[in-house]
């Protein structure tokens, strides 16, 4: 008994690239329509169980008492982040009502406004507490009774930075007062003169990358210079 594994006609008349596209093809089709349906049905599902939870919550915010149809409006916000298992609005999930409902017990129902406002207070807080922090630490190593605004004013002039062409105090986190990077700029972008450049292609035996150290730019920009500018 032959076990070999007839072959369709179609596949025979298509030949066997064309056949592996078509199956290809075939199958990618199927598991878009697949993943189309199935989406569709969860976000159903989580909308519908969204709707019962704003309700079995109150079906307001417990913060300013908005109340309204539309649920999406709401979010549930952990009292204690510690004792949170799952986001209930968490993509992806879709746990039974039942379960859902022993996380919402753990949750603040408020609008979105409202969640951003108690959110807004919780990094204050946090910030407050790591200054206070910072400023201990400070005082008990010291020995001293600092305020925060004395702690602060000392830190600044501790970090205290300087201009590198004029040497002049700048602000942190920038190279060159206002008037130094002006003429940094001026340079970098304007470049020298047809007749400088001459002179550096023969200073420096035409390295350009020697030249663009000189004037603190890319040897693209060099190249640029002969090649576009001056046509040298």
């Amino acid at each position: 008994m032959d076990n070999k594994r007839k072959i369709s006609k179609k596949r025979l008349q298509m030949g066997e690239e064309a056949w592996s596209e078509y199956q290809r093809q075939r199958k990618n089709n199927k598991s878009n329509r697949y993943r189309l349906n199935n989406s569709e049905k969860v976000i159903s599902s989580r909308r519908k169980k969204k709707k019962a939870l704003v309700e079995y919550k109150g079906g307001k915010c417990e913060r300013c008492g908005l109340k309204s149809e539309i649920c999406d409006i709401y979010d549930f916000h952990h009292i204690d982040p510690n004792k949170k298992e799952f986001g209930i609005s968490q993509n992806g999930k879709n746990f039974s009502l039942e379960k859902l409902k022993v996380e919402a017990d753990k949750c603040l129902l408020v609008c979105k406004n409202c969640h951003a406002v108690i959110h807004y207070e919780i990094n204050q807080k946090r910030i407050h507490e790591l200054r206070n922090k910072s400023l201990l630490d400070f005082n008990s190593a010291t020995g001293q009774n600092l305020s925060y605004q004395e702690f602060t004013e000392r830190k600044e002039k501790i970090i205290k930075q300087v201009c590198t062409e004029c040497k002049e105090d700048i602000k942190t986190g920038r190279k060159r007062c206002k008037i130094c990077h002006e003429k940094y700029i001026d340079k970098k972008y304007t470049g020298p003169t047809k007749d400088q450049l001459i002179e550096d292609l023969a200073l420096f035996k035409n390295n350009k990358s020697a030249i663009a150290r000189k004037y603190n730019v890319s040897s693209t920009s060099v190249s640029h210079w002969i090649k576009v500018r001056y046509k040298l």
